[in-house]
């Protein structure tokens, strides 16, 4: 037996129509009838006929009104019955099923999945919504992880970037400043070697010095004494030879007198020898007179003659004198000379013995002052013997931490270029390297399947942006045409379409969103691809500004030297300090309008700017161009412009001719705080030359 909840609310909707055709036939019937039935009673034209006529139709109108009126309740009263029960009843709870579902709970009961008609359809329709729903939900809490370790992985293969970068840059210059630490240890060692080398020695010295010293000691003594009993005997020299100056004065006196007297003879002589001459001329003259006289003056000849005999005995007498008196003023005036030349040496030496008898007082003092000096080097020579002895057994120490210090540099050096090397390896081992470093696109990676509600286990065999090639564990076969998603690790959840199949292999059309498209040419390019406008913004802005260089060079605006000027002139007063150029007037007339249109490109770009091959940066933006102060800190921050960064990114950027060089560093904002930054720049090459380089510089978050 049928059950009335069984029947189908299509068999109702036709029953229900043609019981009212039904009514509506029977009411016409009856209405054809009733007309007849008028019409036989005006024909008969007999009242009692009439009368009979009318109450039988009186009779035929109310039993086809009752049950006419009968049959549209029981319809009206079906219809509601069928109404509450079958339809609204039933459509109230799977509304509030619906609402349920619409409502995130996907635990909520389907009710009326039992009944075989259409609310039963509908339930088990909305059975199979409320899996999806499950599906879907576990399906987007799935894609909202994967998307979120998705971007995890962006920033970790961002962070091994910067860290790649502070291990080659940061840990490297750590490891540069450890082999100086190393060589200067070194060194140290050899000096510290060198030192006590130097010590010893000058142990021996200071013992041989302190011998020394007590040796010059007791010579000073000695020399004191020595000097002491030569200024006695200086003292006696100096008596004596002030005699002797006294007995020459004495005798000077006694030859200047003979000497006087000898010119006293002298003169006697002269006036002998005159006396003589008179008297040979007296005699010559009686000679003359006797031999006039004759005989009688014979007598008086004789005389004559003997008188001038004697006259000529006397005169050769004075002339003998003379000569010996000659002689005798001769030696007299050798004499007076040697005197007084025995005289001017005695009175020098005297000088000198007074000289040297004053330099010996003070050679007596001075020995005196060494001799004190002596006695107190003695002293501090043993004192300083005994620190130097001392200082020799603090070298033994010095030697050892010297040592201890080169050991603890050099495991330092040992373990600083294990720890680069293992980070470098694990860098390049994990997952975010190998994205960043390429995918092939057979990568065989295990995935999962999803269709409608159903999971299947697979391996990818090929992929690209478009298809995939799928081969199912167990050789499942999918029906072509079926839509689900396909979770692929490391990208996440992507919208596919099933295809033809054949040999095992199920190929997939993508549908991936703009999201998931990026992720997935990350995972099968690397960053670059979400990297790509980015690195055409910076190739755009470098053609731009290489244009406009090669425009003012046409134009005779600047010079292809004063272009390349690198003769960097410091600005005074300033900190950090900034620099002017030849070209600087160019790059802030063209620049700003290329660099400021660059920030409009993402959100996310933080800077735009133009450096040249040695890092100088001319011209910023205008929120980094800002006049310096006061505070360095401040100016650091907001005057960056007409500066040489020296960073490793900075460098790195200003040198490269490639066509695109994209970079991960870590940027301090200050106040402690650390952002990762890409950096992407191209090269602007100027009259075939290399200029310098575009940057632009962008947060991997907002």
């Amino acid at each position: 037996m049928i059950k009335i909840n069984d029947i189908r609310i299509s068999t109702i909707g036709i029953v229900i129509p043609l019981l009212l055709v039904g009514l509506t036939v029977g009411g016409l019937g009856a209405t054809a009838l009733l007309l007849a039935r008028l019409h036989t009673v005006r024909a008969a034209g007999n009242l009692r006929q009439m009368q009979d006529g009318l109450e039988m139709l009186e009779s035929i109108l109310t039993g086809a009104s009752v049950l006419y009126a009968a049959l549209l309740c029981s319809l009206l009263a079906f219809f509601v019955w069928f109404s509450r029960v079958r339809l609204l009843a039933p459509l109230g709870d799977l509304h509030r099923a619906m609402v349920a579902l619409a409502g995130g709970d996907d635990q909520t009961g389907i009710p009326r999945t039992a009944q075989q008609d259409e609310i039963g359809a509908m339930a088990r329709t909305l059975e199979v919504f409320k899996r999806h729903a499950q599906d879907l939900k576990g399906v987007a809490v799935l894609k909202a992880n994967r998307e979120q370790e998705t971007r995890m992985r962006r920033e970790i293969a961002a962070l091994a970037d910067a860290l790649q970068g502070e291990v080659t840059g940061t840990v490297a210059e750590v490891v540069h400043h450890t082999n100086q630490l190393l060589e200067a240890t070194h060194t140290l060692r050899e000096a510290s070697g060198e030192m006590r080398g130097a010590v010893s020695a000058g142990v021996s010295v200071s013992l041989q010095a302190g011998d020394n010293v007590d040796a010059v000691a007791a010579a000073t003594e000695e020399l004191a004494a020595t000097s002491r009993e030569i200024a006695a005997q200086m003292a006696r020299t100096i008596s004596i030879t002030q005699q002797a100056v006294a007995e020459a004065d004495l005798v000077g006196s006694h030859v200047a007198g003979l000497t006087r007297a000898s010119e006293n003879i002298a003169g006697i002589l002269g006036l002998i020898s005159n006396i003589a001459s008179q008297t040979n001329l007296l005699a010559l003259n009686a000679t003359i007179e006797a031999a006039r006289a004759g005989e009688a003056g014979k007598g008086f000849a004789v005389v004559a003659h003997e008188v001038k005999g004697l006259a000529q005995s006397t005169a050769d007498a004075v002339l003998r004198v003379g000569q010996e008196v000659e002689n005798s003023r001769a030696v007299t005036g050798e004499a007076v000379a040697s005197i007084t030349g025995i005289t001017a040496t005695i009175r020098a030496i005297n000088e000198i013995a007074a000289s040297v008898a004053a330099a010996i007082e003070q050679q007596q003092a001075a020995t005196q002052e060494i001799s004190v000096n002596a006695q107190q080097a003695s002293g501090r020579t043993g004192s300083a013997r005994q620190s130097i002895q001392h200082l020799d057994g603090e070298m033994d120490g010095v030697d050892d931490v010297t040592r201890r210090v080169e050991g603890a540099a050099q495991v330092g050096r040992e373990t600083l270029e294990e720890m680069v090397r293992r980070l470098d390896f694990i860098i390049r081992d994990s997952a975010a390297a190998r994205r960043a470093a390429g995918r092939a696109a057979d990568a065989r990676e295990a995935v999962v399947l999803s269709l409608d509600g159903q999971r299947h286990q697979g391996v990818v065999e090929e992929l690209s942006m478009e298809r995939a090639l799928l081969r199912l564990n167990g050789g499942q076969a999918v029906a072509a045409g079926r839509s689900g998603a396909l979770e692929l690790p490391q990208v996440g959840l992507i919208p596919v379409e099933t295809g033809a199949g054949s040999g095992g292999a199920l190929p997939l059309l993508l549908r991936p969103d703009e999201e998931t498209a990026a992720v997935l040419g990350e995972y099968l390019q690397g960053a670059g691809v979400l990297d790509r406008r980015f690195v055409q913004a910076a190739q755009d802005g470098a053609r731009q500004v290489a244009a406009l260089f090669e425009t003012a060079l046409q134009r005779g605006e600047i010079s292809l030297e004063a272009l390349f000027d690198e003769d960097y002139q410091p600005i005074p007063g300033t900190d950090p300090q900034q620099h002017t150029t030849r070209f600087l007037a160019l790059t802030d007339r063209l620049l700003p309008a290329v660099q400021e249109a660059m920030l409009e490109v993402d959100s996310r770009v933080a800077f735009a700017a133009t450096v040249d091959r040695n890092g100088y940066l001319p011209t910023h933006n205008r929120q980094y161009s800002q006049p310096q102060g006061s505070d360095p800190a401040w100016n650091a921050a907001h005057c960056r412009n007409r500066r040489i960064f020296k960073d490793r990114t900075g460098q790195a950027a200003a040198h490269s001719t490639a066509p695109q060089l994209v970079q991960t560093y870590l940027r301090d904002m200050g106040d402690g705080t650390i952002i990762v930054m890409k950096d992407i720049s191209a090269p602007i090459m100027v009259a075939g030359r290399h200029w310098g380089g575009f940057r632009i510089g962008y947060r991997l978050q907002e």
